[in-house]
């Protein structure tokens, strides 16, 4: 009987937790959009900055976030899905290679992002990417580090 009381409640806190943060984003998103309705133009969604970014609009960056989301996907999903299945389907568990690979992973799951983003785009953009644009640079170290995290 307690058990089915403790698991009601929980659903019920759970239940009403998420919906607590839907409302709240409804209300964040209808306050963004009231008050910024006149701003959001399309001109604003198709011109590039103006006047050291404090004008003009935001489609370098709409393109630099599609950029960086479609590459990273070609590069990490592929990936990420064949080492998945070649751990779990054909490796010996005890060979030193699929260890070292599954430690790997355990470990890097564990890293908050920001670490990545720090010290992982730093290094891709200085030593990875030095001759080469700064969004495939970045689509490579976010395709590599969903990979050793396990979310690819």
């Amino acid at each position: 009987m307690k058990k089915k009381l403790l698991g009601g409640s929980v659903i019920l806190l759970s239940a009403f937790s998420a919906l607590l943060i839907v409302l709240v984003i409804v209300f964040l998103l209808t306050v963004l959009f009231l008050n910024g309705r006149h701003t959001l133009t399309l001109a604003f969604l198709l011109e590039a900055p103006k006047e050291g970014m404090t004008a003009g609009g935001i489609f370098p960056a709409i393109v630099g976030t599609a950029l960086l989301v479609l590459i990273m996907s070609v590069a990490g999903v592929p990936v990420g899905t064949i080492t998945a299945i070649y751990l779990s389907e054909y490796a010996r568990q005890r060979s030193i290679f699929t260890r070292l690979i599954r430690f790997a992973v355990n470990t890097l799951a564990g890293v908050p992002a920001i670490v990545f983003g720090l010290f992982g785009l730093g290094f891709f953009v200085q030593f990875v990417g030095g001759g080469i644009d700064k969004a495939l640079a970045a689509s490579e170290f976010v395709g590599v580090s969903r990979i050793f995290s396990g979310q690819a």
